[in-house]
C-alpha cells in the first residue's frame, strides 16, 4: 500500500513485482506489490490521478471509478483538476525530475540531452492551499509528464515529514492588508499616547512575543475603527514582521515598503530619542555608583579635601559618609577655618542614631563648620600633589544633584585612591551649564508687562516656563499664578519692603518680576537657569537648598512659603466659625471628603457641591469676600477620593459668605431665615437650595417625607441689605500624575461670558532635547471648548456619557482628550472674584439645583 503526503490516497500497481512510486513532491513511501488499485485513485494510460479537490471528492469515494469502468466516467476524469504522477520504469523521480538508473550499477544517468520530450498540459489543483498550477516539466526518454509542486503552502501542509534539504519555497507573498500587533499588557514599556509620536519619528517597539523591534512612524491620526484608538503606523525595519504597504480594512492609511508595514499600540513604544537618553543615564549611573564605591573604600576620615558644591569652593575635612534612603551617598565634611556656605545643609539631629559618637561629639564642637554635601562633590588634596585631583572621573554638574539626605538605613566609611582629574568637569563654568537649557533666552525684562492678548502666541513648543531637576511643581504654579492672572501681581511683585521684611525680599521680587513673570507674559518663555536661581535663593532662605533645588514638592508647599515666609502677605482666606465666631486666617480651602458618598459620585464629583458639602460639614463660613480662592481638592496620599472631579467654571459662594444676605430658593424675592439641613444631606442638591423664607419652608416641607425636617434659623447680619449672587472664576487649575504636575490656565479670566473663555494647557516637561547632556522643551498646547465642558449643561453631558459607556468615558467623542487629564488628576483650583462677571449675574440665579 502506498499513501501520498496528504495522508488519504493509496494505490497497488497493477503489476507483479515490487516497483517503486512516488506520490507527492520529494516522499518515498513504501513499493508493494498488488492487483488491484484504491478508488481514490484513478489510472489514465501510464498515468495515475490523484483527486484532491473538495467538490468532488464523493465521487472520488465512489468505488465505480476502478480500471474496470473507466471508460464510462472518461470524461469526469479527464476534466477533474488532480496531481499527476507517472509510473516509473527503469528509472525514479528525483526533485521532480525522472532519473534513468543504469541495470549495472545503480548510478544516475543525468544526460538529458538525448531525451525525447513529451509535454502535456494539465490543470493541476493543490487541495490544501486550493490553488491552481499550469506547468509542466519535460522528461527524458520519453517518459511521462510529472507535475511539479511549487507553492509555498504546501510545506506548512506536510509540516516535518517532507525532506528538508528539497527547498521548494517561494520569496515571501505579502498581504495587502498590513499588520495590527495586539495591545498585549505585558508589551507595555511607556505612557505615550498616540498623539506623543511625530511622522518620521524612529522608535522601539514590542512584537507579539515581547521582543525588540526598530521602526519608523508613519501614521499617528486618528484610525477607523474605535478599537485602534491608540494605535500608529509603522515601517518596520525587519520584513519579518510587517505586512503589506499601510492598508487596513480596505483603506489605505500611508504608503511604505512592502511587507514593512505594522500598526502598533503607542504605550508599546519607546521614543528612540527617549531609548538613548535613557540607556545612557543607565549607564552613567551605574559609572557613577562604581566610581562612588570605589572611593568609599579608600576615603578615610580626616583627610583633607577640596569640596566644590553649589556655587562655594571650600577646604574641608572629611569625617563621615553615608547612604540616604533613597541610595545616594553623602559626606559630612568640616570647614577649615570658615563657616558652612548658607546653601549647604547642615548637620541635623536625626545623624546622631547613625554617627558614631567619637564623630559626633567632634561635630558638635565645631557645629558652624560641618555640612552634609553629595560624596561625588569631593576632591582630594594630598602632600604628594600641588593641585587637587578629582575622586571621581566623571562628568558633575554645577548645581547639586541627587535627594536630600534624609539619614537612614546605612553608612560607610573607609579610604579613597587618589584619581586623575576629569578635564570635562575643569572646563565646566556656568556658563557652560546655561547651555544644556538650549540657546534660547527669556533674558531679562525690566518694565512691567500685562498678560498677552494674543492667544496664539501663548501656543506651541518651548512656551511657558522650562523644567529642570524636578522643577515641575515650581513651574506649574507659578504659569497659573502670574501667566493671564494679575491678582497676584499686588501681593507679590508690587508690594513694598518693610522693616519686617527679610533681607532677601528684593532679590527674591527682583528674580520673580524681571526674570520670570515679565518675561514670561512678554515673550511667553522663561528658561530654566532663571528658575534654578530662585530655587537656590529659596532654599537659603528656608534653609532648605537641597530640598528646594532638587526634591519633587508640593505646590502649597512652595506658595506657602512663598506667601508666608518670604513675602509675608496677608492671608488670602477669612473663615469664621459658626459655633464660636471666631476668625481663622488661612491660605487655602482644602475641601474635606467624608464616606457617605454613592457610587455615581464617587465616579464624577462636582466641585461646587463637593465645595459645599465641606463647608456644611466644618460648620464654618467665609467672614468675607475673598479675591482669590485656593482649594486643595481631597487626596489621601496617592490615592484619589473620587475618580473624577470635575472643576466648575464658576463657583457661588453667595450662601457661604456671612456677611451677605441670603435669598429664599422658592419664591426667590423674600430673605431666607431659615436652612434645612436633612435636605441637604438627604438630596443630591447644592447648599442654596435649602434655605427658604418661613413661609416657602412650610409649604416645601407638608409632605411625609419631609415634614419631620427641622430647620436651623439664618441670622442675616443686615437684613435690609439685598440678596447678592457672588460668584468666582476659575483662573486655573494644577494636575498631578505619578508626581508630574502640569496646569490648565484661563485666558479671558475677566471675561463676562465664563462659557466662552479660551484655555491652554502647560507642561514644563513635555518633550525633551538630547540625551544626558540636554534639555526639556516645555510645551503649551490649545484646549478648545473646555469652558463648556466645565459649565453645569457640560457636567450633565459628561455624566451621561460616562453611564452610557460603563464609567469610563469613550475613546472618541467630541472633547478634547486633556479634558480626561484636567478630570481625572486636577488637585488644585485657583479661584478669583471678577467685577466683571458678578456685575452682570447680579440678580439673577442661573445654575442647575442638580449636581
Amino acid at each position: 500500500m502506498y499513501k501520498n503526503v496528504y495522508g488519504n490516497s493509496q494505490f497497488h500497481p497493477p503489476t507483479n513485482g515490487s516497483r517503486t512510486y512516488y506520490v507527492g513532491p520529494d516522499k518515498l513511501y513504501s513499493s508493494y506489490a498488488s492487483p488491484c488499485i484504491s478508488p481514490n485513485i484513478v489510472k489514465n494510460g501510464d498515468r495515475i490521478q490523484i483527486r484532491q479537490r473538495a467538490s468532488s471528492q464523493n465521487a472520488l469515494r465512489n468505488p465505480q471509478y476502478t480500471s474496470s469502468n473507466f471508460e464510462r466516467y472518461q470524461n469526469n476524469i479527464s476534466t477533474s483538476n488532480s496531481m499527476q504522477f507517472p509510473q516509473s520504469r527503469n528509472g525514479e523521480i528525483y526533485n521532480g525530475q525522472y532519473i534513468q538508473l543504469s541495470p549495472k550499477n545503480n548510478t544516475y544517468n543525468d544526460n538529458y540531452s538525448s531525451s525525447n520530450s513529451v509535454i502535456v498540459s494539465s490543470n493541476t489543483y493543490d487541495g490544501i492551499s486550493q490553488q491552481y498550477y499550469n506547468s509542466t516539466k519535460p522528461l527524458i526518454n520519453g517518459g511521462p509528464v510529472v507535475k511539479k509542486k511549487e507553492d509555498h503552502s504546501i510545506r506548512k501542509a506536510i509540516g516535518k515529514g517532507i525532506n528538508k534539504g528539497i527547498d521548494l519555497i517561494k520569496p515571501k507573498s505579502h498581504t495587502k492588508s498590513s499588520k495590527v500587533i495586539p495591545y498585549l499588557p505585558n508589551n507595555v514599556i511607556s505612557d505615550y499616547s498616540r498623539t506623543s509620536f511625530d511622522l518620521s519619528e524612529r522608535i522601539l517597539f514590542c512584537d507579539e512575543e515581547g521582543g525588540k523591534r526598530f521602526g519608523t512612524v508613519t501614521y499617528s491620526a486618528l484610525l477607523s475603527s474605535p478599537s485602534l484608538d491608540n494605535f500608529i503606523g509603522i515601517q518596520c525595519d525587519d520584513d519579518e514582521i510587517g505586512y503589506g504597504n499601510g492598508e487596513l480594512n480596505g483603506k489605505r492609511y500611508f504608503l511604505c515598503e512592502d511587507g514593512k508595514a505594522a500598526f502598533v499600540h503607542s504605550q508599546t513604544c519607546w521614543k528612540m530619542s527617549d531609548y538613548e537618553y535613557q540607556r545612557t543615564k543607565n549607564e552613567e549611573k551605574k559609572a557613577r555608583e562604581i566610581a562612588e564605591n570605589e572611593l568609599k573604600r579608600r576615603l578615610k576620615p580626616d583627610d583633607q579635601v577640596l569640596v566644590k558644591y553649589l556655587e562655594y569652593k571650600k577646604d574641608a575635612i572629611f569625617e563621615y559618609s553615608f547612604i540616604s534612603n533613597d541610595n545616594r551617598n553623602y559626606a559630612i565634611v568640616t570647614i577649615i577655618n570658615d563657616r558652612t556656605p548658607p546653601t549647604w545643609k547642615k548637620i541635623s539631629r536625626s545623624l546622631a542614631s547613625i554617627i558614631p559618637e567619637r564623630i559626633m561629639t567632634k561635630i558638635e564642637k565645631n557645629h558652624n563648620s560641618t555640612a552634609v554635601v553629595p560624596l561625588s562633590a569631593l576632591t582630594i588634596k594630598t602632600p604628594l600633589h600641588s593641585s587637587p585631583k578629582r575622586i571621581i572621573d566623571y562628568p558633575m554638574p554645577i548645581e547639586p544633584s541627587g535627594a536630600p539626605p534624609s539619614y537612614v538605613e546605612s553608612f560607610q566609611h573607609e579610604p579613597i585612591m587618589v584619581q586623575q582629574s576629569n578635564s570635562h568637569y575643569q572646563q565646566q563654568n556656568h556658563q557652560g551649564s546655561i547651555k544644556h537649557f538650549g540657546n534660547i533666552d527669556s533674558g531679562i525684562e525690566e518694565r512691567p508687562c500685562d498678560p498677552c492678548k494674543n492667544y496664539d502666541s501663548l501656543i506651541g513648543r518651548f512656551k511657558g516656563i522650562q523644567g529642570h531637576n524636578n522643577s515641575c511643581y515650581l513651574d506649574a504654579t507659578l504659569y497659573s499664578m502670574f501667566l493671564q492672572s494679575t491678582e497676584f501681581d499686588s501681593l507679590i511683585l508690587e508690594k513694598k519692603k518693610t522693616s519686617e521684611d527679610i533681607k532677601e525680599f528684593s532679590e527674591v521680587q527682583r528674580i520673580l518680576k524681571n526674570e520670570i513673570v515679565y518675561p514670561l507674559r512678554k515673550f511667553h518663555f522663561v528658561r530654566a537657569d532663571h528658575i534654578l536661581k530662585l530655587r537656590v535663593l529659596l532654599g537659603k532662605i528656608l534653609n532648605d537648598q537641597i530640598g528646594m533645588t532638587e526634591n519633587e514638592k508640593d505646590p502649597e508647599e512652595f506658595m506657602n512659603a512663598l506667601f508666608e515666609k518670604v513675602f509675608k502677605i496677608k492671608p488670602l482666606l477669612r473663615l469664621r466659625n459658626n459655633n464660636d465666631g471666631k476668625i481663622h486666617d488661612t491660605f487655602f480651602c482644602p475641601l474635606i471628603a467624608d464616606d457617605s458618598w454613592t457610587f455615581q459620585q464617587s465616579k464624577l464629583m462636582n466641585l461646587q457641591y463637593l465645595f459645599d458639602r465641606s463647608i456644611f460639614s466644618s460648620t464654618i463660613e467665609l467672614a468675607e469676600i475673598p479675591n482669590l480662592l485656593i482649594i486643595q481638592l481631597p487626596r489621601s496620599g496617592e490615592v484619589k477620593i473620587f475618580e473624577r472631579i470635575l472643576p466648575t467654571i464658576t463657583l457661588d459662594i453667595s450662601n457661604v459668605v456671612n456677611t451677605n444676605t441670603k435669598l429664599c430658593r422658592l419664591c426667590r424675592r423674600n430673605v431666607a431665615t431659615e436652612k434645612c439641613p436633612e435636605c441637604f444631606l438627604t438630596k443630591e442638591c447644592y447648599l442654596k437650595d435649602v434655605f427658604y423664607c418661613s413661609r416657602c419652608f412650610k409649604d416645601s416641607h407638608s409632605d411625609g417625607n419631609s415634614s419631620t425636617h427641622v430647620p436651623c434659623e439664618v441670622i442675616t447680619k443686615n437684613p435690609s441689605s439685598q440678596p447678592k449672587k457672588i460668584l468666582l472664576k476659575l483662573s486655573a487649575v494644577l494636575c498631578i500624575e505619578t508626581s508630574h504636575y502640569v496646569s490648565f490656565v484661563n485666558c479671558n479670566v475677566n471675561s463676562a461670558t465664563p462659557e466662552n473663555d479660551r484655555w491652554v494647557f502647560f507642561d514644563s516637561m513635555a518633550d525633551r532635547e538630547g540625551l544626558s547632556e540636554g534639555y526639556n522643551v516645555p510645551t503649551v498646547k490649545q484646549v478648545p471648548n473646555l469652558s463648556k465642558w466645565l459649565t453645569d449643561e457640560g457636567g450633565r453631558k459628561i455624566y451621561e456619557l460616562l453611564s452610557q459607556s460603563g464609567w469610563s468615558l469613550p475613546e472618541h467623542g467630541d472633547y478634547d482628550p486633556l479634558l480626561k487629564r484636567l478630570l481625572a488628576d486636577c488637585y488644585i483650583c485657583i479661584y478669583q472674584y471678577t467685577d466683571e462677571l458678578n456685575d452682570s449675574e447680579r440678580g439673577y440665579i442661573k445654575s442647575s439645583s442638580r449636581v
